[in-house]
């Protein structure tokens, strides 16, 4: 009997979505990786959890996501891009792409905190690249359709490798 490959063992991976019934699977994968999970399924938990003093290794972000009202006071900044000069910011991508302001935020932190992150979401052909959000690669959105939960922990691991 051979024991289980587990990568990602001794790490704390941060998983922000607000759709655990279709992230099921990427979880369990996570865990049998050896890989703590700290799951928030808003982004005000989000931005407690990265405020917080808790080690986290990694993290993947739902692209997807609705701003919530009021945006959480440490993403506001971040949040003022989408608006525009618009007097509503509820509108299309403004809208879907909330993940992406948690993805400025944790860019921002300017070595303070630095955690190396993805976006995984079912609408990652949304994906508007913007000045200010350094995801860990290139291509940083990837499809929850078309990954599987092996591609996941793989995508970390790779991730968590090139991390300085």
């Amino acid at each position: 009997m051979s024991t289980p490959r587990t990568p990602l063992a001794g790490k704390t991976i941060a998983f922000v979505d607000d759709r655990y019934d279709i992230n099921r699977y990427f979880f369990a994968a996570i865990r049998r990786a050896g890989a703590h999970l700290l799951h928030c399924n808003t982004l005000r938990q989000a931005c407690s959890l990265f405020e917080s003093r808790e080690p986290i290794d990694a993290a993947v972000l739902d692209l997807h996501m609705s701003l919530p009202d009021p945006v959480p006071e440490a993403l506001e900044t971040f949040a003022s891009i989408f608006r525009g000069n618009h007097s509503g910011y509820r509108l299309g991508v403004q809208e879907l792409n909330a993940g992406q302001v948690l993805g400025m935020y944790l860019s921002a932190q300017n070595g303070v905190r630095h955690i190396p992150f993805i976006y995984l979401s079912a609408v990652a052909d949304s994906f508007v690249a913007m000045e200010g959000a350094r995801p860990w690669q290139d291509r940083s959105a990837f499809d929850k359709y078309e990954t599987s939960p092996q591609d996941l922990v793989d995508l970390l691991e790779e991730m968590l490798r090139a991390a300085p």
